[in-house]
């Protein structure tokens, strides 16, 4: 697949998704007075070449933040639990890396049509990759597999909507850093 064009058009997309985030206008006569200004007072066309989107890495996310992605992506849990970990490692030896925040998520499926039955999920937040994967374990509680939520994209809306970096149509974090279209935030809120 062919990397996306560092396009003022590619970039336009890009900033759309992060509508009311924090957009950095480079002063290019003096950079020591480049402004932050929310975007929805933005002269868009007059001041895109010069600005850059200022994010939150994905590493940051909070808990609290994760449990509400793991609510969006399986919203028909009654009563669920979240056990929120670092890597993780299932007795039948399933072992994540320490680089993905896991969020068991357990409880009762509450739905009309179908019969009662108990979901074991694992949402798996990808601090180095900035991704989200979803999965269910199979009715045994050993085999996982990955499940391809329905709710996938609003679970990345409402990260983007918190103001993290994530990947954009085939470029990374890293390569949107690169064309100067994203700054990692140094200071967290």
């Amino acid at each position: 697949m062919n990397k996306l064009e560092n396009t003022s058009e590619n970039k336009s997309k890009f900033f759309a998704l992060y509508w009311e985030q924090t957009v950095l206008i480079r002063n290019v006569s003096d950079p020591q007075y480049d402004d932050l200004i929310p975007m929805t007072a933005y002269n868009y066309s007059g001041w895109l070449n010069r600005s850059t989107l200022e994010l939150k890495p994905l590493s940051s996310i909070s808990d609290e933040e994760a449990i509400e992605i793991s609510k969006i992506i399986f919203p028909n849990l009654n009563d669920p639990i979240f056990n929120i970990s670092i890597g993780y490692e299932r007795s039948n030896g399933i072992h994540i890396d320490e680089s993905v925040l896991c969020v068991e998520c357990s409880g009762f499926i509450n739905n009309p049509v179908l019969p009662k039955h108990y979901l074991y999920g694992l949402i798996q937040i990808d601090l180095e990759e900035n991704d989200i994967i979803t999965g269910c374990f199979q009715d045994d509680g050993k085999e996982f597999r990955d499940d391809h939520s329905d709710n996938i994209l609003h679970a990345y809306d409402y990260v983007r909507s918190n103001g993290y970096a994530l990947p954009f149509m085939g470029l990374s974090v890293e390569n949107l850093i690169e064309y100067g279209w994203l700054k990692i935030r140094k200071t967290i809120d």
